[in-house]
């Protein structure tokens, strides 16, 4: 029986994921070699991962001739809704639903500049006046 494709990309997908919203449509030399050298991978390796990420449509590959490279590829899904989706997920599988466990979690793990904390009070306000609308 085939297991389930996960609901989240992989750390590898991440990475691979993180180079293209960086720096655009790339190459899977180009991925390669942005990978960090922690990863020792081949470029069949690339391949591969890449074709999965295709087939779960995170993204697209165009074809550009042998005079620009071969393939390129693209990210189709952005960064900000990959990262609400996985914020979400972790909410519901890990706090029940529940968003002031996981800010205090957050907050509880990091360190914040005073800048940073202003930032999240401005938020929290915000989100305040939309509710109250």
């Amino acid at each position: 029986m085939a297991h389930p494709r996960p609901i989240q990309p992989t750390d590898l997908e991440l990475e691979i994921l993180a180079i293209l919203w960086r720096d655009g449509p790339s190459t899977a030399r180009q991925i390669l070699d942005a990978l960090p050298s922690r990863r020792a991978m081949s470029a069949s390796s690339v391949h591969i991962v890449l074709n999965t990420m295709r087939e779960k449509r995170y993204i697209s590959r165009e074809d550009k001739g042998r005079s620009e490279g071969g393939y390129h590829f693209r990210a189709l899904v952005s960064q900000e809704k990959t990262a609400k989706n996985m914020l979400q997920y972790v909410i519901r599988k890990i706090f029940g639903g529940k968003v002031t466990p996981a800010m205090q979690n957050l907050l509880a793990a990091e360190e914040l500049s005073q800048e940073e904390l202003t930032e999240l009070d401005a938020l929290i306000r915000k989100k305040k006046r939309e509710k109250d609308r």
